[in-house]
């Protein structure tokens, strides 16, 4: 999975929710420090990147607690 790849499942609203994509987003995130070498551009880059989105889903869900539950039991928003 990369960036493009994760676009074009926006653009085609083929992702029908956020796990959907947060899955892409790690697969994403674990190939990339898979084949980067600690302490390159793109790994620290890489560890950045995932530090944002933590900080903005935990965010999310510690707003939205009810959202997150329901999600995990199968019933989506």
């Amino acid at each position: 999975m990369d960036i493009s790849a994760m676009n074009a499942k926006l653009e085609e609203g083929m992702y029908k929710e956020r796990f959907a994509f947060e899955a892409d987003f790690r697969l994403m995130i674990r190939n990339a420090k898979t084949y980067n070498m600690p302490g390159t551009f793109a790994y620290n880059e890489t560890l950045a990147l995932e530090s944002v989105f933590d900080k903005i889903r935990s965010l999310y869900f510690s707003r939205n607690p009810f959202s997150y539950h329901l999600n995990r039991l199968g019933t989506h928003q």
